[in-house]
């Protein structure tokens, strides 16, 4: 019993590997073989005031440094090991703090005295999404802040997308608000403001929701086996937001079901509102090109189709009063895509004005 070897034996055997993370070993090593008791507590902690002021009592910390962010907050904790005294360890990670002791009072205590000190009041997070890279390791996501954040007003939306839009986008928010899962699919020609449209609900529901923007190379992992972990992960980083998924020209995978993407749409199905997309909590919204009658009966029934919309070119007269409150000109046409408007010179360079598609 005195032999380290074995200690050490013993105390390997004690867990599966996916269970036993190098960052908490010194708390297993202490803990492995007495009583202890958790205390978690999900808030917004100033997880790096805590690593400045309790220096001395950081046993271990995940730093992660992201050069892309242009907020000052390039560098941030992405998790935290303190050893405190009377045996107490405090573990963060993501928004969650665990505290350990050896008696359900410490714990209590720590807690507490954690909660009085160091949580921040929740700030209005700037408009982004998050880019899935699917790599062998698994699956990771890059936090892309949208460059020209654009919230139209419900006169902005009525200009470019026409009357009737102010009141599709407050059913369509009201869907993604409420639904549990489920696919929204925008169907147009290309200029015709799809993006557009989706970079102001990123903007708009930034608070409430997080969007994610997945290739559509990757789309076979969606709903995979292989990525329920991934996506419990997700839930636990923002465990009040609602999920949504961002497939651009999506055609190709929502045709009726053959030989050759008979698993591409089974995956996206079960996404949309299977079992495993209610659980999730996780919506779609996918573009398309093509006519909707082309796409396999099953995304368009009732209850998986949240909401739909055309994304179609403005008239004539729809396009002069855009053009006329945006100071733009326009050519002598029939009827205009958005890209048309705005992009009406001969040399098609864009109106900085404005900007159609996502911008990272």
């Amino acid at each position: 019993m005195s032999d380290p070897a074995y200690r050490t034996a013993s105390f390997w055997n004690n867990f599966y590997p996916q269970e036993v993370s190098f960052l908490k070993l010194p708390f297993y090593d202490q803990y492995h073989a007495k009583a202890y008791h958790a205390r978690t507590t999900r808030q917004n902690w100033a997880i790096e005031r805590i690593r400045q002021e309790l220096a001395a009592s950081v046993l271990r910390s995940d730093v992660h440094y992201d050069p892309e962010q242009q907020d000052g907050k390039q560098e941030y904790v992405h998790r935290l090991l303190l050893q405190l005294d009377g045996g107490v360890f405090c573990y963060f990670e993501h928004s969650e703090m665990t505290v350990y002791a050896p008696t359900q009072e410490l714990a209590v205590a720590c807690t507490e005295r954690f909660l009085r000190q160091y949580v921040e009041e929740k700030c209005v997070p700037a408009p982004r999404f998050y880019l899935l890279n699917l790599r062998g390791s698994g699956a990771e996501v890059q936090s892309v802040k949208l460059a020209t954040p654009l919230v139209m007003s419900p006169e902005e939306l009525g200009l470019h997308y026409g009357e009737d839009a102010p009141t599709f986008e407050q059913q369509l928010i009201g869907s993604l608000s409420t639904s549990v899962s489920g696919a929204v699919v925008f169907r147009g020609e290309p200029g015709t403001g799809k993006t557009s449209f989706i970079r102001h609900l990123i903007a708009k529901l930034r608070e409430s929701h997080r969007f994610y923007y997945l290739p559509l190379s990757a789309c076979r992992f969606l709903a995979s086996s292989d990525m329920v972990e991934f996506w419990l992960g997700q839930s636990r980083v923002a465990p009040d937001a609602h999920k949504v998924v961002v497939l651009e020209d999506a055609e190709d995978l929502l045709m009726q079901r053959g030989t050759d993407n008979q698993a591409k749409v089974s995956n996206l199905l079960n996404a949309a509102d299977g079992l495993l997309g209610e659980f999730l909590r996780l919506s779609l919204i996918l573009t398309i090109n093509c006519k909707i009658d082309k796409l396999d009966p099953a995304i368009t029934r009732p209850g998986r189709l949240i909401a739909y919309r055309e994304f179609r070119r403005l008239g004539a007269a729809e396009a002069r009063r855009l053009a006329k409150a945006k100071a733009l000109q326009l050519p002598d046409q029939a009827n205009y895509s958005l890209a048309e408007i705005y992009c009406a010179r001969a040399d098609l360079e864009c109106s900085p004005r404005r900007s159609i598609g996502f911008v990272t």
